[in-house]
């Protein structure tokens, strides 16, 4: 897409992205997470053309990239424009490590009963009992989802609140393949109720789903 675009437009031109390197000594991990973030950004540029030029336009339609053109702001610009892949990717039997991941927050894209749908940052508890997130008008506490509650784990959009939310903006639609509910029952409560949240990469979505389950189990 860069080169598609760089000859007609002078601020894709001007756009560096940082080099690839193999030397010894360097984080990978940190390198790939820059490279990561300048592409965002690199997108962000793109959306801002206008009008859109083709190019973009044949780029979102590509299977890998339909999501970008979901992730955007009131004002119309992407915010999160490509998904992320997690630097590692256990196996579905590496329980300690899928546990290790899942205690790092992690952004997740948070969908209410009402109102537009927010990244919050989401974590699973140092004693494994609790799926924690960040909620800044929220008291401490009230932001959580006990591990004993949840019943079960569905990677779909068949929840009332994704319905509710995608009948809003059928865009959404375009990310079920990231889209994860958790179904609990809040102690003292009858009803049971959904934790919705889309992820930005298959693999994040693997690795919750997994490890919820076998919290579950356990």
């Amino acid at each position: 897409i860069y080169r598609a675009t760089k000859g007609s437009y002078p601020e894709v031109a001007s756009f560096k992205f940082p080099g690839k390197t193999l030397a010894f000594g360097k984080d990978q991990s940190t390198i790939k997470e820059t490279r990561r973030e300048r592409f965002n950004d690199f997108v962000i540029l793109l959306m801002k053309i206008k009008p859109t030029p083709p190019q973009v336009r044949t780029w979102l339609q590509k299977e890998g990239h339909k999501g970008a053109s979901a992730f955007r702001n009131q004002s119309g610009q992407i915010t999160r424009a490509y998904k992320d892949r997690p630097v590692l990717n256990p196996a579905f039997d590496e329980k300690g490590l899928i546990y290790d991941m899942m205690m790092k927050p992690t952004a997740f894209l948070k969908f209410g009963r009402s109102g537009a749908p927010h990244w919050r940052n989401f974590a699973l508890s140092s004693d494994r009992k609790r799926i924690v997130w960040t909620s800044p008008m929220k008291r401490s506490g009230e932001s959580q989802v006990l591990v004993s509650e949840i019943k079960f784990v569905e990677n779909s959009q068949r929840s009332n609140v994704f319905g509710r939310q995608v009948a809003k903006k059928k865009e959404f639609s375009k990310l079920n393949s990231v889209s994860l509910s958790i179904f609990y029952s809040p102690q003292g409560k009858a009803t049971q109720m959904t934790l919705d949240v889309m992820c930005k990469h298959p693999d994040i979505l693997r690795i919750w789903s997994l490890g919820i389950e076998m919290l579950v189990a356990d």
